[in-house]
């Protein structure tokens, strides 16, 4: 019972240590991510690739023309697009874990909130991507998520 003890306490150090370091960093990760939100360019999936509302009679030469393109990769990469793609189906778990961690009432919540919209562009993008160039089984990549 001891040993369990010490353990949990152990780990309520760690923790705790792990979150004063992050409250330490707040004022500088706060500069940066101001820096940051001042340079970017929001961007959208619809961005790169068209979402249906915009198709027009090109529709079917630019899907063609995409899955041509996709034809080359090589698995590694379908592999590695895979893999993101389930990462990215992780957000919701990542962002609840920030949250839990690092609260509602510092300034690591507005970083979650930021991090977290990025992230799902992201996987919003490769998710279009995968599915229209159909650079490999979809139903298969839907069986692992």
């Amino acid at each position: 019972m001891d040993v369990l003890t010490e353990r949990t306490t152990d780990t309520d150090r760690e923790v705790a240590a792990r979150v004063e370091v992050l409250r330490d960093l707040e004022g500088l990760v706060a500069k940066l991510m101001e820096r940051h939100l001042e340079k970017r360019k929001l961007w959208f999936a619809s961005d790169f690739l068209p979402a249906d509302e915009l198709q027009d009679e090109d529709a079917d030469r630019r899907s063609a023309a995409l899955r041509e393109r996709a034809r080359g990769i090589p698995d590694s990469a379908r592999v590695a697009l895979a893999l993101n793609l389930l990462t990215e189906e992780g957000l919701p778990h990542f962002h609840r874990l920030l949250a839990t961690y690092l609260g509602d009432e510092s300034f690591w919540q507005r970083w979650n909130f930021l991090w977290t919209a990025e992230e799902d562009r992201h996987g919003g993008v490769l998710r279009d991507y995968a599915r229209d160039s159909r650079v490999f089984n979809w139903r298969e990549v839907e069986v692992l998520q």
